[in-house]
């Protein structure tokens, strides 16, 4: 029973940073959208930040979602010993 759910949330977590790293493409895209508008006038430098914040957020979240999948791998190397 063990083993199964660490093996789960494995790949819930690798699920995860998939669709994370999804997200960072976008939201690198977005950044630079954002600092040509920035350049140009058109946008305020408090959206760019607001963006650079968000993406910070979501580069955090991948760290997060890769250390867990490291601690339930242990956790199921632990049960399968």
């Amino acid at each position: 029973n063990n083993i199964r759910n660490a093996k789960q949330q494995i790949v819930q977590w690798q699920q995860t940073i998939g669709l994370l790293n999804l997200q960072i493409q976008k939201q690198e895209l977005l950044l630079d959208i954002i600092k040509d508008k920035v350049i140009k006038g058109q946008v305020t430098v408090m959206d760019y930040i607001n963006a650079l914040q968000d993406y910070a957020i979501t580069q955090k979240n991948k760290a997060l979602a890769a250390t867990n999948v490291l601690l339930y791998t242990n956790q199921y190397n632990y049960y399968n010993w």
